[in-house]
């Protein structure tokens, strides 16, 4: 498990949304975050540089994010297959357009989207 980053996107580890004020706060507990309550109302937490607290579910964890990038892929000379990483789709079209432009219009093209969750 990676450890605990308070400038990431964080909740409470019962799922619940955590909104961090501070984290250079004097003493043991130096993040301070905000947990919602019913009718508006937000009850102040602490917690420990690594996100832990003496509550029973009120650590702060790393909320996962989605993370996509596109793989272009195609058979080379020599039946070798090749592939490309891109960060957008926008690019990997690139990628074909200048392969096609560079004489390797013959092959075969394939973009893959791949998504995975990371904190």
């Amino acid at each position: 498990m990676k450890a605990f980053d308070p400038n990431k996107p964080c909740q409470y580890e019962d799922g619940v949304p955590s909104r961090i004020i501070c984290t250079d706060r004097q003493g043991d507990y130096p993040i301070v975050a905000l947990r919602p309550l019913k009718r508006g109302k937000e009850l102040i937490t602490t917690h420990r540089l690594d996100g832990t607290s003496d509550g029973c579910s009120d650590n702060l964890v790393n909320v996962l994010q989605k993370k996509t990038l596109w793989v272009v892929s195609w058979r080379g000379r020599e039946n070798i297959n090749l592939s490309e990483i891109c960060f957008s789709e926008e690019e990997a079209a690139r990628v074909i357009s200048a392969r096609v432009k560079k004489k390797l219009a013959g092959c075969e093209y394939q973009i893959h989207e791949i998504t995975r969750e990371e904190s």
